[in-house]
C-alpha cells in the first residue's frame, strides 16, 4: 500500500477519536410496526457470489451470519511466516523443558469465567486423561494479567481473543493451536447493517456524507477492520467520507440501528445472538448492504511452548479427538463441539494485517481488555 493510504488511515483513528462516542443504543428509539419482506424485491442470494442489499433474515436463513468450517481452508491464503510481529515459539528449540503439575488452564479473561467453569469440565477432564496430569482452572481478570502468567510460566494451556493472540505470541511462549467452533460455522462475518424501510441506503457507496455508528475505536471488529476493508475493496475512507460516531459495543449497535437510534453501521454478525437476548429485535426488520470478504476466526487455545512434548500432543489429542455436542462445553459455553487445528500465520493474519496498519506495538500499554 502507498504511503498515502497508510497517512489516511492514520487519519481516521484521529477522526473517529474526534467523532466521540454516540448515546447509548436503545434511549432513543421506540416500538415500530412490524414490516413484511417481500424476498423477491432483493436480488437472488448466491453465498459465494453475494449481491447486496439483502434481507438480515435471509442471510440468516442460509447461514452467512457465520462462515462454514470449510471456509478456515478455502478462504485464507497460507502464509509461511506471519506479516507482523515474531512467529510463536518453536517447542523443538526450547532452551528449558518444563514440566508442570498441575497444569493450570484459563478461558477467556471476563464475568463469563464463573458461568463457563463447570462447561469446561469435559475438556478439562480429557487434557486430564490424555496428559496423565491434573489441571487447575483458573480464574484470570484481565488479558494483561494472561500475557503475564503465560510469560512467567504459570499458565499453561488458554483460550486467547482473537485480537489478543498476538500480544500472547509476541510476548509469551503462547502457541496457538486449535480454534473452537460449533455447528460446523465459525466466527462472526462483518455486516453493515440498516433498517429495510431505509430507501436512501442500498451500497457502500450510499455512507458518503453520512454518520456511521462503529461499535468501539478499539474494537477491530467493530472498527479497524471494516476501516481497512471498507477503504481496501470499496475507496470508502471512514472518517473522511463519513462521519464516525461509536455505539460502545455491537450489541448496541445492532439495537440502536433496529430502533432508529442510528441510522448503519458496520457490526460482525451478531444479530441472532442480540434476538436470543431481545425479543424486541427481528431481523426481518434489518438489511445488509456489504459484508467483508471472509468470517475472521474465533479466539484460539495456546499451549506454553516448552512443555514436554508427550504433554503438547496430549493436550491436542483433548481437542481434536473429542467430540463435545452431547456434553456441557457445547450446553454452556458458546455451543463449541469440535476443535479446527490452525495456523498462526495463516488464519490470524487478517487480525495482523489490522495491527500492521495501526503500527501497534506488542507492549502491556496496548492489550485490549475489553
Amino acid at each position: 500500500m502507498t504511503d498515502q493510504n497508510t497517512q489516511t488511515r492514520r487519519a481516521l483513528l484521529a477522526a473517529g477519536g474526534a467523532a466521540g462516542v454516540g448515546l447509548l443504543a436503545g434511549c432513543l428509539g421506540g416500538e415500530s410496526e412490524a414490516i413484511e419482506v417481500d424476498y423477491d424485491e432483493f436480488p437472488d442470494f448466491d453465498p459465494l457470489d453475494p449481491e447486496y442489499p439483502q434481507p438480515a433474515g435471509r442471510l440468516i436463513e442460509a447461514g452467512f451470519a457465520r462462515a462454514s468450517i470449510e471456509e478456515l481452508e478455502e478462504n485464507f491464503e497460507p502464509r509461511d511466516e506471519p506479516r507482523y510481529g515474531r512467529a510463536p515459539r518453536d517447542p523443538e528449540e526450547a532452551d528449558e523443558i518444563i514440566d508442570p503439575d498441575p497444569l493450570v488452564f484459563a478461558w477467556t479473561p471476563g464475568e463469563e469465567q464463573q458461568v463457563y467453569e463447570e462447561g469446561l469440565d469435559p475438556l478439562v477432564e480429557n487434557i486430564e486423561a490424555e496428559t496423565d496430569r491434573e489441571v487447575e482452572v483458573q480464574v484470570i481478570d484481565s488479558y494483561a494479567a494472561m500475557v503475564e502468567a503465560f510469560r512467567s510460566e504459570r499458565l499453561h494451556i488458554a483460550r486467547v481473543a482473537a485480537g489478543n493472540v498476538p500480544f500472547a505470541v509476541n510476548m509469551t511462549g503462547a502457541v496457538p493451536f486449535a480454534m473452537p467452533y460449533g455447528d460446523e460455522t465459525f466466527g462472526n462475518r462483518l455486516w453493515v447493517i440498516t433498517r429495510i424501510d431505509n430507501d436512501e441506503i442500498n451500497t457502500v457507496d450510499d455512507l458518503v456524507d453520512r454518520e456511521v455508528v462503529h461499535t468501539e475505536q478499539t474494537s477491530g471488529s467493530g472498527h479497524l477492520e471494516p476501516s481497512l476493508y471498507l477503504e481496501e475493496q470499496e475507496g470508502i475512507v471512514p472518517g473522511e467520507d463519513y462521519e464516525i460516531t461509536f455505539s460502545g459495543g455491537h450489541f448496541r449497535s445492532v439495537r440502536g440501528i433496529y430502533l432508529g437510534d442510528y441510522e448503519v453501521g458496520p457490526v460482525a454478525g451478531p444479530i441472532p445472538e442480540v434476538m436470543d437476548d431481545d425479543d424486541e429485535i427481528t431481523a426481518e426488520e434489518l438489511k445488509v448492504i456489504w459484508a467483508g470478504p471472509f468470517a475472521r476466526p474465533l479466539g484460539p487455545m495456546c499451549y506454553q511452548y516448552n512443555l514436554p512434548e508427550e504433554v503438547r500432543e496430549g493436550i491436542e489429542r483433548a481437542h481434536f479427538e473429542y467430540e463435545y455436542g452431547d456434553t456441557d462445553l457445547y450446553e454452556i459455553v458458546n455451543r463449541f463441539d469440535t476443535f479446527a487445528p490452525i495456523d498462526y500465520a495463516t488464519h490470524y493474519d487478517p487480525v495482523l494485517q489490522v495491527q500492521q496498519e495501526q503500527e501497534i506495538e506488542y507492549t502491556e500499554d496496548n492489550i485490549d481488555d475489553e
